[in-house]
């Protein structure tokens, strides 16, 4: 099956740097109590990660006295904010910027007298905190619908939830305007949803389905479904790999596949591979075996290797000498043996990094294990062959690779900046 994945799948900017901030500390103060204050954000998966390290997710932090608490990326109301305060505990602020500049908004006119209008989901963690910044003057409504039920006001200040439905947003925009012609209007949208949902709208029309790669509670990946169904392509939500469903694809040829904001990219690996392995309507069995040895070859390192023998190849004919076949050999052993050989001291990285390749490491190991451990042992002994010297530079090349992969300065040190 063929793939057209989005360029803006995966992480935005605030969750990137949520994460960052918490595995940072993770890292840099291993053993001091680590918590983030409600989900640092809509992903189980990633839970599941900052969980490995030692990362708590906590909603109330009654009888924590020591050690440090994230603010989660979707920002809290400033109550919640001073209670942490108060606590005595080590406090870092991972809010969206975004959302903070949007609490910023509402803290400014409601100083004013405004009242808040916010377009967005009433129970979102966002939305929830973007109330707290009001004064109690703050109401929210998901549809242009709900605009009777807004009290009459002279002074009225809209904005949006970040990753709001663009479309949506402006009819909203559009009836505030009439009814409050002096509004203060904002058009508060991330860049990054924008983004994806014009991107969505995109693929859409030249795919024959969607599938949207996110967890089950974010809002903006439920915004990307309906942006895809709207754009007249059935679409498809899920969390995992697991929850591909074959019967779902049969008769496709190309599927679009598109991520929330809060889905790790390791994830999207994972379900992409899983669409990919599937027949599409016009793919021969030809087609499939050659699709499946071309992956065996790549995610091997054959083909890596391959590409050694061909540019040593390439050198000796290009250098005037006459061609040996001992000196690609050497190289196609050796860059087998040692890419192998890093892929499994890289196997922690890797699992999330390049899941497919984790994978396939896995089942293989046994194959790839004695197959690197020939290579080297064959590689060594045809640059014996052609003198000490090659040998010794060999050897030097190997215990590089080697120490390329092991952690020489300690944790501690290499986090400090």
């Amino acid at each position: 099956m063929k793939v057209k994945l989005a360029r803006s799948a995966g992480f935005c900017m605030g969750v990137r740097r949520a994460m960052e901030m918490a595995l940072t500390e993770a890292n840099r103060h291993q053993g001091v109590p680590l918590y983030t204050y409600g989900p640092l954000i809509h992903n189980n998966q990633v839970i599941d990660l900052l969980k490995s390290k030692k990362v708590q997710e906590v909603n109330d932090i009654k009888g924590i006295t020591s050690g440090t608490v994230l603010i989660r990326a979707h920002g809290i109301p400033p109550e919640e904010r001073n209670m942490l305060k108060s606590s005595g505990m080590n406090i870092i602020d991972a809010t969206c910027p975004r959302v903070a500049k949007v609490q910023a908004i509402i803290r400014r006119h409601a100083k004013k007298g405004y009242t808040t209008v916010i377009a967005g989901d009433r129970d979102h963690a966002e939305v929830i905190g973007l109330v707290g910044y009001a004064e109690g003057k703050a109401v929210v409504i998901n549809s242009p619908e709900e605009l009777p039920e807004l009290p009459g006001s002279e002074k009225v200040c809209l904005v949006a939830q970040t990753t709001q439905n663009e479309k949506l947003y402006e009819e909203i925009a559009f009836r505030v305007k009439e009814r409050f012609p002096d509004a203060a209007i904002f058009n508060t949208i991330c860049e990054a949803t924008s983004e994806r949902q014009s991107e969505v709208k995109e693929i859409a029309a030249h795919v024959d389905c969607m599938v949207v790669v996110g967890g089950y509670h974010s809002g903006n990946t439920k915004r990307l479904v309906q942006v895809s169904i709207e754009a007249g392509t059935p679409a498809y939500h899920v969390e995992t790999e697991k929850e591909i469903r074959k019967e779902d694809f049969k008769g496709m040829e190309v599927v679009g596949v598109t991520a929330g904001a809060s889905t790790p990219n390791w994830m999207i690996k994972s379900v992409v591979k899983e669409i990919e392995g599937i027949k599409g309507r016009n793919e021969t069995a030809i087609e499939c075996w050659l699709n499946k040895a071309f992956k065996f070859l790549l995610l091997s390192n054959i083909m890596v290797a391959l590409g050694a023998f061909a540019l040593s190849c390439a050198a000796a004919v290009l250098s005037g000498r006459r061609l040996s076949i001992t000196y690609p050999l050497v190289s196609f052993f050796y860059i087998y043996a040692i890419h192998v050989f890093y892929r499994f001291l890289d196997k922690g990285a890797s699992t999330y990094n390049d899941p497919e390749r984790a994978g396939f490491y896995s089942r293989h190991r046994v194959f790839l294990g004695l197959s690197s451990i020939l290579s080297i042992i064959f590689a060594l002994i045809q640059a014996y062959s052609l003198g000490i010297r090659v040998v010794i530079i060999m050897s030097c090349l190997s215990l590089l690779g080697v120490f390329y992969s092991i952690p020489i300065v300690p944790s501690g040190v290499r986090h400090l900046s």
